[in-house]
């Protein structure tokens, strides 16, 4: 399957949990949000891993870097869930918080590829970034 069909299920999922987690805003404490939300994810991705790898899925390198990514991952994540549930909580707007957050996360993370990865940025991305910059500007505005 090409990416753009795992990208846009990531989309779906995305804005379902956005909505989720609208939905619990002062109905319960954001930080039991949050883990409830990560013993699920943990449950549901342990269960496809043993599912999808079987016998080898028992198997880990601990020694391998990407574990150390997963881990670094891993409390990127429990940052965003925190941090979006306490968002929620405070009042932020479901039509613009989630949209703030995704732009600026394009924008650190073009920058992130430009630094780290050595990406180039050419026209086309130097525009699309300038337009990011422009929506974020537009969403805080009103």
């Amino acid at each position: 399957m090409h990416w753009i069909v795992f990208a846009t299920a990531a989309s779906a999922g995305m804005a379902l949990f956005n909505v989720a987690s609208r939905m619990t805003a002062g109905k319960i404490q954001p930080s039991l949000s949050a883990a409830i939300m990560g013993a699920v994810v943990f449950v549901v991705l342990a269960g496809y891993h043993v599912w999808a790898q079987g016998e080898k899925s028992l198997t880990i390198e601990w020694g391998s870097s990407g574990v150390m990514w997963a881990l670094i991952s891993g409390i990127a994540v429990s940052i965003i869930n925190l941090a979006m549930f306490y968002a929620f909580t405070k009042g932020a707007p479901i039509t613009i918080a989630p949209a703030y957050v995704s732009v600026l996360a394009v924008l650190l993370t073009v920058l992130a590829g430009f630094v780290i990865f050595n990406e180039g940025i050419d026209l086309s991305k130097g525009a699309g970034l300038g337009l990011a910059c422009v929506s974020i500007y537009l969403l805080m505005k009103g």
